[in-house]
């Protein structure tokens, strides 16, 4: 990455900061974080589960075949498949089925059920606030109860965030402690915690390409930093504790 800054400056914004306390500086950029692999569409067939008239679904299946048992089959098979059918032929008036294109994202690993609960709960209360908040536009409802339910939304939304925290920080900790035996393992721990990811070697890539680039790389950095300054270093006394160093020597 400090190959990529020093090299390509007019791909990157670099700044060059004098830290004051030692005879390197700091280089800072910005870089394009954008993700450029995105989890493939998936086409879903879903009901819309939520708009369904608990009450209407009991009295169609009352009034249904499936509660007279003179129209009952008598081979087992035959009442198993009328049973999914009637049951589907009532889904299908009460709440069609729709097709849904969706992006899945992959869940975190701490992401348990806890988190699930919480968000569930948190999700609820914001539709509850935003209902009483319509209803409070439109007059068919009191400004306070919209008050109320923004107030109790907001409360349960910081517990949610909370216990995300906590949650990410007890996978984390927990994961390292127990790969701390084994560098290997913690190098790879790590490497997950902070977003990295092992590329796959490529067969188009030969032995000699891979040491062509090396070899154009090392040529590069000697000729960028061909005009350059030789760095400045001030002696110390042998043995000399901290405490006798000033800001200036330091620097």
């Amino acid at each position: 990455m400090l190959d990529c800054a020093s090299l390509s400056p007019s791909c990157l914004d670099v700044t060059v900061l004098d830290v004051g306390l030692s005879d390197h500086h700091m280089l800072t950029w910005s870089v394009n974080a954008h993700q450029t692999q995105r989890q493939p569409l998936q086409t879903v067939i879903t009901r819309p589960w939520r708009s369904l008239d608990v009450e209407q679904l009991r009295s169609e299946i009352l009034t249904s075949p499936l509660c007279q048992a003179d129209s009952w089959p008598s081979d087992v098979d035959e009442m198993a498949i009328m049973y999914d059918s009637v049951l589907k032929s009532i889904l299908d008036r009460l709440i069609p089925q729709r097709t849904i294109v969706r992006r899945p994202r992959p869940s975190d690993p701490w992401f348990d059920s806890d988190c699930r609960q919480a968000k569930r709960v948190t999700r609820r209360l914001e539709r509850a606030y935003s209902a009483a908040s319509h209803r409070a536009t439109s007059g068919t409802g009191s400004t306070s109860s919209a008050d109320a339910a923004q107030a109790t939304w907001y409360d349960q939304r910081r517990q949610y965030r909370q216990l995300l925290n906590a949650k990410r920080s007890a996978f984390w900790c927990s994961a390292i402690e127990a790969d701390r035996v084994s560098p290997r393992k913690l190098s790879q721990t790590v490497d997950h915690l902070l977003g990295r990811r092992k590329l796959s070697a490529s067969s188009t890539i030969t032995v000699d390409d891979f040491n062509q680039f090396f070899r154009d790389k090392v040529n590069l950095v000697r000729e960028k930093t061909a005009g350059a300054p030789e760095p400045l270093f001030s002696s110390a006394r042998h043995e000399a504790p901290l405490s006798e160093f000033s800001n200036s020597q330091l620097c």
